[in-house]
């Protein structure tokens, strides 16, 4: 198409208001201040509804804040503002360019109260890039390189990640079939012990159809 006709083309729709939103250089900004709280996020968020947005670099206000938390901060912050993040209607589930999900970048990161808080609130153990690279493998990666630039704090974190991960059945190369199935039921990889009959036939079905 030739830029006339794109032109055209797009001015017969309305401009889009976060067309020139950057969330990663709004959340370095509001990270970096000595004061920083919540409110301060939540308060230019609830503008115009800012938590389901996605910038011009695909990321949302969640992604980028995984992507832009720093090592030097309390992780345990992370739990009250995902968990409000969430309230405000972010969507978990939301891929970057990439195909990563919030919970991606918060393993491969270590972010482990982050991942904890994520998978609590429904988010899929299962989902992968567009390259079909699952959470688990990319977080094995991450941790890899930690190792190789010497740094333990970050490779115990990232390493804390994949534990739990692995305590909650995730797989390195999860199925096509698996990862849909964890996006209709996400909170399929939590255990089952001490269910009653129905759960257990249920269980059984999910384990004969290759799903857990």
């Amino acid at each position: 198409m030739s830029k006339r006709t794109v032109n055209l083309l797009l001015s017969s729709y309305p401009t889009s208001k976060n067309i020139t939103v950057d969330f990663q250089i709004k959340m370095k900004n509001l990270l970096s201040k000595t004061d920083y709280d919540w409110s301060m996020l939540a308060e230019w968020l609830a503008i115009e509804n800012r938590s389901v947005w996605i910038d011009h670099q695909g990321n949302t206000a969640l992604t980028a804040l995984l992507k832009c938390w720093s090592s030097d901060q309390d992780e345990l912050l992370l739990e009250d503002i995902i968990k409000g993040m969430v309230r405000m209607g972010a969507q978990i589930h939301m891929r970057d360019r990439k195909g990563e999900t919030a919970l991606a970048i918060a393993a491969r990161r270590g972010l482990r109260p982050a991942v904890t808080t994520l998978i609590a609130s429904g988010a899929s153990i299962h989902s992968t890039t567009l390259r079909g690279v699952s959470i688990l493998k990319n977080a094995r990666k991450s941790l890899s390189q930690a190792k190789r630039d010497g740094d333990d704090k970050l490779y115990a974190r990232i390493w804390s990640c994949i534990v739990y991960l692995v305590d909650l059945k995730a797989c390195e190369f999860p199925s096509e079939r698996r990862e849909r199935w964890a996006a209709w039921a996400p909170d399929s990889h939590f255990g089952w012990e001490g269910k009653g009959e129905k759960e257990t036939t249920i269980h059984q079905a999910l384990v004969e159809g290759g799903f857990l």
